[in-house]
């Protein structure tokens, strides 16, 4: 049976980081207090982006996305590559981190930190006492690569995650969660806590220019998923692209849709830009001590070494 371990211990800026009633503070990353991390990000962006004051006004009953690293949000200079290059985890961030990272399978994440096992966004149910213990207000991120291809390469780089359901990207937004990413069928590696943020080139939009480089394959990935969920078709029917959820679209019409020019009606896909902040040695070796070929009915968790190369975790 499994020991129960202390529940994660939120820092000062992580707890107000993910404290949903804090009072929010205008500004490129909307924390209450300075963001040196922010700044890295900010101090890569051409001198005439560089953003103005830090106390724009918002409208109030508005959800708090603010726009990261330039004044207007415009800003083609920087390619998404480049954006995600210029930021680092904090100096010591992950000197617990494994020199070997272990994946483990989704039904023993399940066991020790709670949440559905097809979940993307996992929420662990708060009345039950599970040996890992997310704060209440916590849950954890499962994604694949093969509808993200800017994902970290390996724990403690950052990354850009692709999304087009915007209550998710919206409640995400400056909010610190575990990460998993998958690197074969059921073998799911922790990254390490991401902070999630707005990103700080064209509105937070992928380009039209850089979803016409997605390959066919992909664009249809990305079509299928989205007629595929529920929250996709009513998506589509906030943006005015079908005129009730029920209203019958293919593959091929969404993928027009996605190609429309921006004075067009059309769909965006979205990005939000991954900061790796700390690893949390402590779920780590929770999920290590768990992961016996016999202690999962999911089958034997798989050691492996992460490889300097793009072929890791792709499908």
């Amino acid at each position: 049976m499994s020991a129960t371990v202390t529940p994660e211990r939120l820092s000062p800026r992580e707890h107000d980081a993910n404290n949903p009633n804090r009072s929010a503070t205008p500004g490129v990353f909307s924390l209450s207090e300075p963001n040196t991390d922010a700044l890295r990000v900010r101090n890569a962006l051409p001198a005439a982006q560089a953003p103005q004051a830090r106390h724009a006004p918002q409208k109030p009953a508005a959800p708090n996305v603010a726009t990261a690293g330039h004044a207007n949000g415009n800003n083609g200079d920087l390619t998404i590559e480049q954006v995600i290059s210029n930021v680092v985890p904090p100096p010591g961030a992950y000197d617990g981190a494994p020199n070997h990272h272990q994946g483990f399978t989704r039904s023993l994440l399940s066991k020790i930190i709670g949440g559905s096992p097809q979940a993307t966004w996992v929420k662990p149910a708060s009345s039950k006492n599970y040996p890992y213990r997310l704060h209440p207000s916590h849950l954890y991120i499962c994604v694949k690569r093969d509808l993200n291809q800017w994902l970290p390469k390996r724990p403690g780089e950052a990354g850009a995650l692709t999304v087009f359901r915007e209550d998710k990207a919206i409640a995400v937004h400056n909010r610190i969660y575990p990460l998993f990413i998958c690197h074969d069928r059921n073998n799911w590696v922790y990254y390490g806590h991401y902070r999630f943020l707005h990103f700080p080139t064209n509105n937070g939009e992928l380009p039209l220019a850089r979803y016409n480089r997605f390959s066919q394959k992909q664009k249809e990935e990305w079509a299928r998923h989205i007629l595929s969920k529920s929250w996709g078709r009513k998506m589509l029917t906030k943006k005015k692209i079908t005129t009730t959820e029920q209203e019958a679209i293919d593959v091929a019409s969404l993928i027009n849709f996605f190609e429309s020019p921006d004075n067009q009606r059309h769909c965006r896909l979205m990005l939000r830009l991954m900061e790796p902040v700390r690893y949390d040695s402590t779920l780590y070796r929770q999920l290590l001590a768990d992961s016996s070929p016999n202690a999962d009915a999911g089958g034997p968790a798989r050691r492996q070494r992460l490889q300097d190369s793009d072929e890791e975790g792709s499908h």
